[in-house]
């Protein structure tokens, strides 16, 4: 949707606004004609009646704008409740795009926005299943690190003990074999 071309909605009210009291002003001018050409009433009545008839056709006109201002607040609505589901983690909700109007602009940039978090929360879990594994694997290695380690002490250990042995039964063989 190109919102540069899009037709705005204040211009929409504007021509409702336009409509209806042009509308009125044409249906008033028509009565009061009417009126005091073929009813044969007098100046007050006949604009007393144009007046009646262009206060209707306002009114009507309000109606029609209430209903146009209702409908955009209704679409206003529903993208607030989007914004609140991806605020609370449902970042696979969407909206349905209407017509092409700024309120039909903001539909579709929700949707892009929602999509964009869609992802990057995917993109997050995922890093963080990979850094959680990873972290397995280094428990694991450190744990096989530790165990070298022990081997390695017990190695040296058995190695003194052996030497210490060795030395002792040399020095009890030198003192059987001198004695």
């Amino acid at each position: 949707m190109n919102f540069e071309r899009s037709f705005g909605l204040q211009w929409r009210l504007a021509l409702i606004c336009l409509a209806a009291g042009s509308a009125g002003a044409l249906i008033a001018l028509i009565v009061f004609y009417l009126a005091g050409s073929y009813l044969g009433l007098g100046l007050f009545q006949a604009l007393g009646l144009g007046f009646g008839a262009g206060l209707l056709v306002a009114v009507l006109g309000a109606v029609v704008g209430a209903f146009t201002a209702r409908v955009f607040k209704l679409r206003l609505w529903e993208a607030g409740r989007m914004a609140r589901r991806i605020a609370g983690g449902d970042y696979r909700a969407r909206l349905d795009v209407g017509p092409d109007d700024e309120v039909g602009w903001l539909e579709e940039q929700l949707n892009i926005m929602a999509g964009q978090l869609e992802r990057a929360v995917g993109s997050l879990k995922e890093l963080a299943e990979q850094n959680r594994l990873l972290g397995e694997k280094a428990g694991r290695g450190a744990a096989l690190e530790e165990r070298m380690r022990l081997a390695r002490d017990l190695h040296d250990t058995v190695n003194q003990q052996l030497f210490v042995l060795a030395m002792r039964s040399a020095a009890v063989k030198k003192k059987a074999g001198a004695g």
